[in-house]
């Protein structure tokens, strides 16, 4: 990704990356998304992939599980079209 400038910018661009990742099945379904592994593939801190998985939590991509951390879930064909 290259050297990043504030938090903001980091965290969007680690959270368009996740997605891509994600959409593409580079992540496939059911797997588990680890803070500090992405954090590390990307070269950056803990916080902004923290948020990105929130944020795809919101759009329904990865669920949160106390236990388990993020987990890609399986896709609706509605849930698909609309992103």
């Amino acid at each position: 990704m290259g050297p990043m400038g504030g938090i903001q910018t980091t965290e969007s661009q680690v959270l368009a990356e996740l997605r891509t990742r994600i959409l593409r099945g580079t992540y496939p379904i059911g797997a588990r998304l680890r803070q500090a592994d992405i954090a590390t593939d990307l070269g950056v801190s803990t916080t902004p992939v923290r948020e990105a998985l929130r944020d795809l939590a919101a759009e329904g991509l990865v669920q949160i599980d106390t236990n388990r951390g993020a987990v890609v879930r399986e896709l609706t064909k509605d849930e698909l079209s609309e992103v």
